[in-house]
């Protein structure tokens, strides 16, 4: 994913032309090598979608976790079974990820719906996992490289890869819980348990996202990379599966996910997980 972008200036802009990094475009890529490229999350790689819990958090095929039933009443809960298929050389989308264990009830799901819950389940945790691949990205580059920063208001303006920081925020009470359960592949050991991932099922979960100040005291861009973990409403108005919008924006989006936050603690770099498969994930999904 090593590669520039051109952005022309006309006439009536005083800079010349030369090749920038578009931060838009380095969020798409991202993204998609993230969820569906040949290096994904590999929680997740080759996994289909089984069934989808009833409002009260009961399946038909599985018993989730108890502490499923411990949710608040104010926090609605969604739950999702997912099957790991065979290996191939597909990538996953939304499009192959109903497998021949679904339920028949999920063949009539519309598009979007499928959508959402596809990167809704794979946002899991997906914060951190995303700074610290925008930051092994950075990496590939001297600090002074330009980006395009561009919003669909008209918020356009050009930044450097250094002039980033990264905003934690600790979310309190979440709206919602999201649990997806993966069941053992077939032919594994008896007694082989499933792994169960609960997004927001605690009163304080911690969110973050990067950050672009516009020169000129002009506003904060958000960078999140990692809205969908939220569901629907972490899509775009343009339909993207992130948010880039002026941080005045995205705090209209937290309103929205939990009923408050703290101040952010900022930030220029997330510390090294500890674990080299990790870190060596980040990289391979930086350089894709």
């Amino acid at each position: 994913m090593v590669r520039f972008f051109r952005v022309l200036y006309g006439s009536t802009m005083s800079k010349p032309d030369f090749e920038i990094l578009d931060l838009h475009t380095i969020a798409l890529l991202i993204d998609y090598e993230r969820i569906s490229g040949s290096v994904s999350d590999p929680r997740f790689r080759h996994t289909k979608l089984r069934e989808i819990a009833s409002p009260d958090g009961h399946c038909a095929t599985i018993l989730l976790d108890p502490i499923w039933e411990e949710v608040p009443p104010y926090r609605p809960g969604q739950g999702f079974v997912l099957d790991i298929a065979s290996p191939s050389k597909d990538h996953d989308v939304p499009e192959n990820f109903l497998g021949p264990r679904s339920l028949d009830s999920l063949k009539t799901l519309p598009e979007s719906r499928l959508e959402t819950i596809f990167h809704q389940i794979r946002g899991h945790n997906g914060c951190f996992q995303i700074i610290a691949i925008l930051q092994a990205f950075a990496n590939l580059y001297e600090q002074d490289q330009p980006i395009h920063v561009r919003l669909a208001d008209g918020t356009d303006f050009i930044s450097t890869l250094s002039s980033r920081y990264i905003y934690e925020y600790i979310l309190e009470f979440p709206r919602q819980t999201t649990v997806s359960v993966t069941l053992p592949p077939p032919g594994s050991p008896a007694g082989t348990a499933s792994q169960s991932r609960y997004t927001g099922e605690l009163d304080t979960m911690l969110h973050a996202v990067w950050c672009f100040p516009a020169p000129d005291q002009g506003p904060n861009v958000f960078l999140d990379i990692a809205s969908m973990q939220f569901g629907e409403v972490g899509r775009s108005s343009s339909g993207h599966f992130f948010l880039l919008k002026k941080q005045s924006e995205w705090e209209d989006f937290a309103d929205k996910i939990a009923e408050g936050r703290n101040e952010p603690k900022v930030s220029m770099g997330v510390s090294s997980s500890g674990d080299p498969e990790l870190e060596e994930w980040f990289i391979k999904v930086a350089k894709r």
